[in-house]
C-alpha cells in the first residue's frame, strides 16, 4: 500500500479558482478543469466567503538553511565511513564506493 501526499496550492491559484466561481463558472467545471474535487473547491468558497481563505502552499526553506544541516565536520564523515567500510582509508575528498 502506498502513502498518498496531499496537494498543497497556493493562495493565488485558491484565490483564482473562487474569482472563477463567484464570476459565474459552474462549481463543477472549475473543480474539473484545475483538477480539483468539487467539495475542495466548496471548501475554498465557503472559507473566501468568512475571509479565512489561506495557504497551504509550505514555506520556502533559504539556501543557508539548507546548508546549515549539511554542515557536518570532516573528521566526523570520517569516522563514520571508517565504521561503514573498516577496510578502506578515507579521505573527505574522496568518493567512497561503499
Amino acid at each position: 500500500m502506498t502513502k498518498s501526499t496531499r496537494a498543497r496550492y497556493t493562495l493565488e491559484f485558491k484565490e483564482e479558482a473562487v474569482r472563477l466561481v463567484t464570476g459565474g463558472e459552474r462549481v463543477a467545471t472549475v473543480a474539473r478543469n484545475l483538477g480539483l474535487s468539487e467539495q475542495t473547491l466548496h471548501n475554498w468558497i465557503k472559507a473566501a466567503g468568512n475571509g479565512g481563505l489561506k495557504s497551504s502552499a509550505t514555506p520556502a526553506v533559504s539556501a543557508e538553511q539548507t546548508l546549515s544541516w549539511m554542515s557536518v565536520p570532516e573528521d566526523f564523515i570520517n569516522t563514520w565511513a571508517a565504521r561503514k567500510c573498516p577496510t578502506k582509508t578515507r579521505d573527505v575528498s574522496v568518493t567512497w564506493p561503499c
